[in-house]
């Protein structure tokens, strides 16, 4: 358990401007490239589809998967807004007093918002497209590793992140799959 409490403080407390200027980049800024490039890629992916109703079922698969996109991030963020309060968790600061974060937070840090908003992200679209799936997964880790490496969260924060967002996406895709289902 004191490992997931550990705070790699050589990281977060470096001299470096540069290292810090893109652990910052990472934990802030990149989650944003991320969501918009994801809600960008939905609703430019092609479809394969050759009826002649083809650009409405098309049209009507985007709205589908970006709705399903917008609902679980959306879920995912406000479950971790009540389990920050439920757990009353404090963010590594509290832990380590000389860490000093490269981000200032002042809120609890149980689970992360970041890490469970982008994996949530990530499964709904290996659901939705394996590939982009992937890359969204790998971009999760990245934000979730630059959330610890900064500062504001710990190992814990992040994994209890990753398994909540893990958690709303599937349980949500089998919802919309058990819908489509009865509608076909």
């Amino acid at each position: 358990m004191h490992i997931l409490l550990a705070m790699p403080v050589g990281l977060t407390n470096t001299d470096s401007r540069i290292l810090a200027s893109v652990l910052v980049f990472f934990a802030s800024a990149f989650p944003w490239i991320v969501a918009v490039s994801s809600m960008i890629y939905l609703a430019f992916r092609p479809i394969a589809e050759t009826t002649v109703v083809a650009p409405f079922r098309r049209l009507a698969h985007r709205a589908r998967d970006m709705g399903y996109i917008a609902v679980i991030t959306a879920v995912t963020h406000e479950c971790t807004v009540a389990l920050k309060s439920l757990y009353a968790i404090d963010r590594p600061m509290a832990f380590t007093f000389n860490l000093v974060a490269l981000i200032e937070k002042t809120d609890y840090g149980f689970p992360s918002g970041h890490a469970a908003v982008f994996s949530a992200l990530a499964v709904g679209l290996f659901f939705i497209h394996r590939k982009a799936g992937v890359v969204a997964g790998v971009a999760a880790l990245i934000i979730g590793f630059a959330r610890i490496a900064v500062g504001v969260h710990t190992p814990l924060d992040v994994l209890g992140g990753f398994i909540l967002g893990t958690v709303i996406a599937s349980l949500a895709w089998f919802i919309v799959e058990h819908v489509d289902s009865h509608r076909a």
